[in-house]
């Protein structure tokens, strides 16, 4: 197990050290936990050395899309910024050679904050094909922030 770990930080090491952009594209579902509803994301994720830079797309009910920034150490990211929408988005989570987990804090205008969670996984396998991916647990006609 520690040798397997050991890759994997060997891996995001040389892909900082590089200092090449690297694109990685994921889709998976966000959890509202506070609302207690989920949605299909899809995530396009850059990394530049320790800096990541994220286009996130998120479908009804939890509608959000924008640019988030922020770092990457060692497979744990942290990322923050503002949806097109208004809601301030922080995304602290890690970063894998399958997936990407963690969990979330929104800010939606005329809102409390709300807590979530989410589970990406890379949108192309080897063969070209997309995984598959969690079925979103939505409740019809909602439209809660992310």
């Amino acid at each position: 197990m520690k040798l397997i770990s050991g890759f994997f930080l060997s891996l995001f090491a040389v892909i900082a050290a590089t200092g090449a952009p690297r694109t990685i594209t994921l889709a998976g579902t966000l959890t509202n936990t506070t609302e207690e509803v989920s949605a299909d994301a899809t995530l396009v994720l850059t990394i530049e050395g320790e800096k990541l830079t994220v286009r996130l797309k998120t479908e009804p009910p939890l509608s959000g899309t924008g640019t988030l920034e922020g770092r990457i150490l060692g497979g744990w990211c942290d990322l923050h910024g503002q949806l097109d929408e208004g809601v301030v988005l922080q995304l602290r989570g890690v970063l894998n050679a399958k997936d990407f987990r963690g969990t979330y804090l929104a800010a939606v205008p005329g809102s409390l904050l709300q807590y979530g969670k989410f589970e990406l996984v890379q949108a192309e396998t080897a063969e070209g094909e997309p995984p598959p991916r969690p079925a979103a647990q939505k409740k019809a006609g909602e439209n809660a922030g992310l």
